[in-house]
């Protein structure tokens, strides 16, 4: 597989969101263990997530000491409570 299918299978899977915010724009792929820790890039081992998400990721974490193992994504990635509104 191309690397351009491959992030394409990896869009789709998500349904071109970010499964962070939700945003539809500025589409990147993140492996959840880092290619420079031996990472594959497999639809197993990679999200989709905006640029801007990816780039808090790793801000915050660090680039290659980042993986699933050390900085769980899914303690990263917990989804937002919406407020509910009051009805009166």
């Amino acid at each position: 597989m191309t690397t351009r299918a491959w992030k394409l299978a990896v869009h789709e899977r998500e349904c071109f969101k970010c499964k962070i915010c939700g945003s539809t724009k500025g589409l990147t792929v993140h492996h959840k263990k880092p290619v420079a820790r031996k990472g594959k890039s497999t639809l197993e081992n990679c999200v989709c997530w905006c640029t801007l998400c990816h780039r808090n990721y790793h801000k915050k974490w660090g680039l290659a000491e980042s993986d699933d193992l050390r900085y769980p994504i899914d303690e990263y990635i917990k989804p937002k409570k919406k407020k509910r509104k009051h009805r009166r």
